[in-house]
């Protein structure tokens, strides 16, 4: 009989704690924000929009809190840690806000996607709608990454010290006259000034007069007009993280002056050279590194940008 009472206790504790117990709030459905996304005009947006570099977006919004008063809305970038844009609302915006987010799609090619949200007065975070916009820019730029050029080899002309900038392709002299069409530059090294010891390294467009390497007779060539700017100094940071998108690197180029056909400069790993090609697009050629193959022969690594 002891051993029936007792478990009869437990039970009846077992009930009653179970009968404390809370159910957990979901985060799905915790907050009751609403935000609804408005297309009343060309560049107005939705949860998805599929743009051109350059083109405007217009996030057209509505946003509701039907229980509790908003002070702030909040856009942000995803990735970023804080939003770009906070709104302080007034005292007839407490439920429903209304505005519109300009935005030029020129950040980066591809997705970037995009949160808005409301605060209270004491900043507590009050919902977004469970909404995330996200805008696509279409790539209109080609990146061709760690391409090798070979320095001449003037005896037996095999190295491929060619190249195409819009292929990434290196030819050497045989090759070259049969897509001499695409070539945009060659490359050459000159020895440093005794008592130093390696060399500089050049290029050239197969236009240029006179031409700086004349061991090759490239007399039946084709010769495109690609001209370059002067290397600039310790660019590749600039190459990687700021050449995004076509009018990006458009942008940078024309900052520099445009007009060479054969760089006489010394061109070191790290530099970049922009250019401009015959049809008029611009671009950038970083130099990754300069080193050599497994049998001994010299060649730089190179990285092209070029606009569509």
């Amino acid at each position: 009989m002891k051993n029936i009472k007792l478990l009869g206790a437990s039970i009846v504790l077992l009930l009653a704690l179970a009968g404390c117990k809370k159910e957990s709030q979901n985060i799905f459905n915790m907050f009751d924000v609403q935000l609804t996304l408005h297309q009343n005009h060309p560049f107005s947006t939705g949860e998805y929009k599929e743009v051109n570099d350059g083109d405007s977006v217009y996030i057209d919004f509505t946003i509701t809190s039907p229980t509790k008063d908003m002070y702030q809305v909040a856009v942000l970038k995803a990735g970023s840690g804080t939003p770009f844009l906070r709104i302080p609302l007034g005292p007839t915006e407490r439920r429903t806000y209304s505005g519109v987010v300009k935005l030029a799609a020129n950040e980066n090619a591809g997705a970037t996607s995009y949160r808005i949200w409301a605060y209270d007065k004491d900043g507590v975070y009050l919902g977004d709608g469970y909404k995330l916009i996200t805008i696509y820019v279409r790539p209109n730029f080609t990146h061709l990454a760690n391409r090798n050029i070979y320095y001449p080899d003037s005896a037996n002309k095999s190295t491929a010290n060619y190249f195409s900038l819009s292929k990434g392709i290196s030819y050497n002299y045989a090759s070259a006259q049969a897509n001499s069409g695409d070539i945009d530059l060659a490359i050459y090294q000159k020895p440093l000034a005794a008592p130093a010891s390696g060399f500089t390294t050049h290029i050239y467009s197969l236009s240029a007069t006179p031409l700086p390497y004349i061991v090759d007779n490239i007399s039946s060539f084709t010769k495109r007009e690609t001209l370059f700017s002067a290397p600039v100094n310790n660019h590749a940071a600039t190459f990687n993280n700021t050449l995004t998108t076509g009018s990006k690197i458009e942008t940078e180029a024309r900052r520099r002056t445009i007009n060479l056909k054969s760089i006489t400069a010394n061109i070191p790993a790290g530099n970049v050279v922009y250019f401009r090609t015959p049809e008029g697009k611009y671009g950038a050629l970083l130099f990754n590194t300069i080193t050599t193959n497994y049998s001994g022969a010299p060649f730089v690594n190179v990285s092209v940008k070029y606009q569509h």
